[in-house]
Parts: structure tokens; C-alpha cells; sequence
């Protein structure tokens, strides 16, 4: 079992990471580096007979740590978890959620794989765990622009009726998060603009389409629907500068423009289906150009984001889910404690670089905790611009640091906590937290071999090492 106090130190599968973490890793020491600044020694000369130390000395620097890390932040003062801010209830559209733990979408492989019992169980468990907002991914080919669609099948193939039945009956609430990452209409590179090539009638024509899946989601029995406009996903395109080269009303030239589509969306999904079908907007909170550094003068700002948020919340969207956007990493963007998974080499970019948390992201992150809880004041900035519920992603995790969690929802920070892996590696998460039976939940070690794990082969072999029953994503 992983110390959660301290940062992540074994072997990832995150290969195309976690390879260049290592790479860059030998440069720097070997450039001696990037890792440190510096600050004048102190004096070691003894101090005279008067007690004054005498000036001069060696002239030495001392190394300070770039990206210093306080790992105590894990403490537990809570004595009723059931009456804490965390099982307190909230309002999500015309929906009372019971507590504050989301279950994100997040891609595994039952769909895949196509056995009915298989992926309805996965989220049964959860359901019945006390998972009370539980959002899927996007499993199903729902659009002609879809993400990965020879990966899909149509809707119809799937049993979305027992799937619904089951999480219903079990107390939950059920959404469904719309994503075109890998999609045939455009790269997964951040850096390539391709958003430009479809004409100003096709995008009008993508806007019906959606408000149409809106309305045959929630026919089908969904209560919610998840835009995915972050990371590197189309919406995504429209609402940044670095990404959007439209030289229509859909183009970067203003605000109104950056956001016209997703305004649009927002009102033909609401149109279609009225304003108690929930819509939730997934946004980049802040970004940053990871692949090279101090290169951002095109990416969003906290406070781009702020006025984003506003024009969001007029078009009708019920709440906001913000992560963070690296512009190359995608697995950074919604698993950023990555950054801190070799001990010295806190704030690694993946490219053989080192970001400085207290200049890169606008200085906004925090970055000290290992990852833990890192975009909660940039929800919080967010969330000062806005009256609808607004959560975030990423090492959110409160059987870890329930003190520190329970503060940033207290002081309302934030409204809830987007999670995944913790409640993959114990179902039963929600109900122990409640009853205070924290030295049960299985941890998460954020190994993250639950995402696109693969053999040497190239094989994907996706599944938690902690808990791999509670997978069963390959069968046999």
C-alpha cells in the first residue's frame, strides 16, 4: 500500500510520461539544472567575542528546492463524517445530491468488451456504494463526429435500459458526458488548428445534431448530459485562442464569438429537452503550454475562464466541472499528480522539463500537496464568477485528507469533488467515508494503471492493481 504522504516513486505504465520523466530527469542532473535556484550560503565563520558575526564568508550558494513539497496535509479532526460538509446536500439542477463526491465519466473497457452484466456492474457497485451523481462516459457512437467511433457501437447495441434500471433503483442520479477526443474531425495535437476547415453551415448543423442527442439521452432515461469542451476535445477548439483559426462568428476574434457555439449547444440541448434536463459544461479551469514553456500567450486565463463561466451559466448550463489544460499531455489534464511522481522532480512536464508552480498556471495551483486537491482555488475563482454549483478534477480524495477537503468545501471553494479512481478501487468509498470507516476504503496509489494500461505487446490490459476484481475489464 502506497503512504499517501508521500509522492509516487515506483513504476507507472504511463509510458510516454513516465519514459520522458526519466529522460529528463538524467538531463537535468546532468546539466545540474532547472530542478533548483539559489541562495547565498550562511555564514559559517564564528561569531567574535562580542557576538557579532563577521562579514564575508565562501561565497557558496545554497540549492532551494524548485516546487518545495508540505506533506502534512492529511489529517482527520472529523468525528461524524454524516455532519460534516461532505455528506452535506446540494443542488444539481432541480436534483438534491446527498453529498459532495461525483463519480466522473472516465473511459474502462467493460463497454468495450460488451457484456451487459460487465459494465452494468461496474456502476451498480458504485451505486449501491453510495454513489449518489454518477456520470458515464461516452460510450456509444451518438454522433457522426464522435471520439474513436471503430471503437463504438451504436446506442442501441447496448443495454442502457438495464444499465439505468440498475443505478435508478439504487438511489443514483445518471449522466452522460459527450466527448469528440479522437474524433475523425480533427488531431489529438493541442497545437493543431483544425476547427477552421468545416464551414460555418456545418457547425450550425452540429449544434442541432446535439441538441437532438440531448433529446434522445434523455428519452433513453438519462437525467444529464456533460459537454466535454477541455482538454483537446472539439468544444475545446472553439473556446481557445491558440486552437481556433474560424474566421467566421465562431472565431477567436471576441468572447462572444469563442463561446458562440457552446452558448448554442447549451440552448438547443435545453430547447429540446427542457430546462430540468441537466447540462453540465467540463472546461479547462487554467491553462498552460507545457511543451513549451513560457509560450501561453495564447492560452486561457483564470480569468478568460471567469467570463466564460458567466456567459455559460446565462446560455443555461446547471454546473461547471473544471480541470486543469496542459496543452500536450492529455492524461495530465484530468490526472495532473503525475506531475509529482518522482521525488525531486516535482512539477515535471513530460518533456524533459520542469514546471515552476509558482510562475506556470499563473501562479494558481496548489502545488505543494503532492497533487492533492491542486485546482481547488482555481474552482474557486471560477465559482466567485458564477451562481451555479461548480467542482474539479484530479487527486480528490478526501479518506486521504479529509480535514483538508472538508475546509475547501466549507469555505466554499468549491461545491463538489469530481472523482474516479478512489471510487474504482473501493466501491463501497461513500458508505465508509460516512460511517467513518476510513481505515477500510481500499486507497487509491494512483499508479494509474486503470488508464489505457497495455503489455509489451501493445495489448490494452486496463484494470486498478489495488482492487482488479472490482474491474473484471478483460474477462478471463
Amino acid at each position: 500500500m502506497n503512504d499517501e504522504t508521500q509522492p509516487i516513486t515506483h513504476s507507472l505504465t504511463r509510458r510516454g510520461f513516465l519514459k520522458s520523466v526519466a529522460l529528463g530527469a538524467v538531463a537535468v542532473g546532468a546539466a545540474g539544472s532547472g530542478l533548483t535556484a539559489c541562495s547565498p550560503a550562511q555564514n559559517t565563520k564564528p561569531a567574535d567575542s562580542n557576538g557579532a558575526t563577521p562579514p564575508g564568508g565562501t561565497g557558496a550558494f545554497e540549492p532551494i528546492p524548485l516546487n518545495p513539497q508540505d506533506y502534512d496535509y492529511t489529517k482527520n479532526t472529523i468525528d461524524d463524517f454524516s455532519k460534516s460538509t461532505l455528506f452535506s446536500e446540494w443542488k444539481l439542477g432541480p436534483f438534491t445530491i446527498k453529498h459532495r463526491m461525483v463519480k466522473s465519466a472516465a473511459f474502462q473497457l467493460a463497454f468495450l468488451r460488451g457484456i451487459p452484466e460487465e459494465y452494468i456492474g461496474y456502476y451498480e457497485r458504485m451505486a449501491k456504494g453510495g454513489v449518489d451523481m454518477i456520470w458515464v462516459e461516452d460510450f456509444a457512437n451518438i454522433w457522426s463526429v464522435t471520439a474513436s467511433p471503430g471503437m463504438k457501437k451504436e446506442i442501441e447495441a447496448y443495454d442502457v435500459k438495464g444499465l439505468l434500471d440498475a443505478l435508478h433503483s439504487a438511489g443514483s442520479h445518471v449522466g452522460y458526458q459527450f466527448d469528440t477526443m479522437g474524433s475523425p474531425i480533427g488531431p489529438l495535437d493541442y497545437h493543431a488548428p483544425f476547427i477552421g476547415n468545416y464551414s460555418t453551415e456545418e457547425v450550425k448543423q452540429w449544434v442541432q445534431d446535439l441538441g437532438g442527442i440531448g433529446k434522445k439521452l434523455q428519452d433513453l432515461g438519462f437525467d444529464a448530459f456533460e459537454l466535454n469542451f477541455a482538454a483537446n476535445n472539439v468544444g475545446q477548439s472553439f473556446l481557445s485562442r491558440a486552437r481556433n483559426n474560424r474566421t467566421d462568428e465562431y472565431g477567436p476574434q471576441s468572447l462572444e464569438n469563442r463561446t458562440r457555439f457552446a452558448v448554442e449547444v447549451i440552448k438547443a440541448i435545453k430547447e429540446a429537452c427542457g430546462k430540468d434536463f441537466v447540462v453540465q459544461v467540463l472546461m479547462n479551469g487554467i491553462e498552460e503550454n507545457d511543451v513549451k514553456l513560457g509560450d501561453s500567450s495564447l492560452y486561457t486565463s483564470v480569468e478568460e475562464n471567469k467570463a466564460i463561466a458567466k456567459i455559460l451559466e446565462e446560455a443555461g448550463a446547471d454546473s461547471l466541472h473544471v480541470r486543469l489544460g496542459p496543452g500536450g499531455q492529455h492524461i495530465a489534464q484530468f490526472a495532473n499528480d503525475l506531475y509529482f511522481s518522482a521525488r525531486g522532480f516535482e512539477g515535471t512536464t513530460g518533456y524533459g522539463t520542469m514546471f515552476d508552480f509558482s510562475r506556470h498556471f499563473q501562479g494558481k495551483l496548489r502545488a505543494n500537496h503532492s497533487g492533492c486537491g491542486m485546482m481547488i482555488d482555481v474552482a474557486a475563482e471560477i465559482k466567485s464568477a458564477v451562481s451555479i454549483p461548480v467542482g474539479a478534477a484530479t487527486y480528490m480524495d478526501p479518506a486521504q485528507a479529509p480535514d483538508y477537503f472538508e475546509a475547501a468545501l466549507s469555505e466554499g471553494k468549491l461545491d463538489f469533488l469530481v472523482m474516479n479512481r478512489p471510487l474504482c478501487v473501493d466501491t463501497e468509498y461513500v458508505n465508509k467515508l460516512r460511517e467513518g470507516r476510513i481505515d477500510e476504503i481500499a486507497p487509491c496509489t494512483r499508479c494509474l494503471h486503470c488508464f489505457f494500461d497495455s503489455d509489451k505487446s501493445g495489448k490494452l490490459m486496463e484494470h486498478c492493481r489495488v482492487a482488479a476484481v472490482n474491474w473484471r475489464a478483460f474477462g478471463e
